[in-house]
């Protein structure tokens, strides 16, 4: 049996709404006692008559004062509370921010860490894209310095082969890129682009390669901080309308988990967006372990 305690009352009473309906009783009641002290305390010498009518005239002010007095509190306390449930609901889905789809320096100094950053370098960073030229290319020299200090790199992209061609020139289309040849792009780009990135790393095997055929959904990056109590991993998952006109319209969730809070006291993992992504996302790594490109010869095996 659910144990009750003190405070429950308390907060049934505020999270019900009643709090505001006896804020606004209590201003008008204020309001009105007010009215009636000064009425009598200065004004006790006219004659009861006119005390009386000017009385009546200064309640009727103050019960339309204070009912608007409550409907601007009544407007804003929803406004706030309406941002409160939905950030609870945010939260409880493992989402503690929503930004652009583009990365911002938070989300740099997150994802890559660095000397400057609390918890140092990541110790594996997990990526997913349909292609993810753009984003290695730009971050070419922050995933080499992550390589250098022991970060495995985890990368997931289409499969660039003839046999997958149909299912990429779908996805072409849809993402708003038209004519664009994704087999070329992943081969001449994003390989490239990883190659350049082993070659400046002095752990280059730390960067791998899988390759999956059509599960693609949302672009999803994961870096994971280990330390000697657990683990700080940050999470971004992009969502974007399937719109040529929507292509500069993504959005990313953002979360965080620290330590061992995905666990409930049962041991069961809890089914937050964020821990429920990465479990998508090893799934795949695991079952495509076969396509698996490590060094400078299997990645150009590929390429040719």
């Amino acid at each position: 049996m659910k144990k009750t305690s003190k405070f429950d009352g308390i907060k049934k009473f505020f999270t019900s709404g009643s709090w505001k309906l006896a804020l606004i009783i209590f201003i008008m009641a204020a309001l009105i006692a007010g009215i009636v002290v000064l009425n009598f305390v200065y004004r006790k010498d006219d004659g009861w008559d006119k005390l009386l009518y000017e009385l009546m005239s200064d309640l009727l002010s103050a019960i339309v004062i204070g009912l608007f007095i409550g409907l601007i509190t009544k407007i804003i306390t929803q406004k706030l509370f309406s941002v409160q449930i939905n950030m609870k609901k945010m939260r409880d889905l493992g989402i503690d921010g929503i930004g652009s789809g583009r990365f911002e320096s938070s989300d740099v100094k997150k994802m890559f860490g660095g000397s400057y950053y609390r918890h140092k370098f990541p110790c594996v960073i997990k990526l997913m894209f349909l292609v993810g030229d753009v984003f290695l290319k730009v971050y070419e020299n922050n995933f080499a310095e992550c390589m250098n200090h022991g970060c495995e790199v985890q990368l997931l992209i289409a499969r660039p082969t003839e046999d997958n061609r149909e299912y990429l020139e779908r996805v072409a289309e849809r993402y708003n890129r038209g004519a664009t040849d994704y087999i070329k792009k992943i081969k001449d780009d994003t390989l490239v682009t990883a190659l350049k990135i082993k070659s400046a790393s002095k752990n280059p095997d730390n960067l791998k390669i899988r390759f999956f055929k059509d599960e693609y959904q949302n672009n999803l990056r994961i870096a994971k901080y280990c330390k000697p109590n657990g683990e700080v991993t940050h999470y971004w998952i992009n969502l974007q309308p399937i719109s040529k006109a929507a292509k500069d319209l993504s959005i990313a969730l953002k979360g965080t988990v620290v330590n061992d809070e995905r666990r409930s006291p049962d041991g069961k993992e809890d089914e937050n967006l964020c821990s429920v992504s990465e479990q998508g996302f090893d799934f795949l790594w695991n079952m495509y372990g076969k396509t698996e490109a490590v060094t400078a010869e299997e990645i150009n095996k590929i390429r040719n």
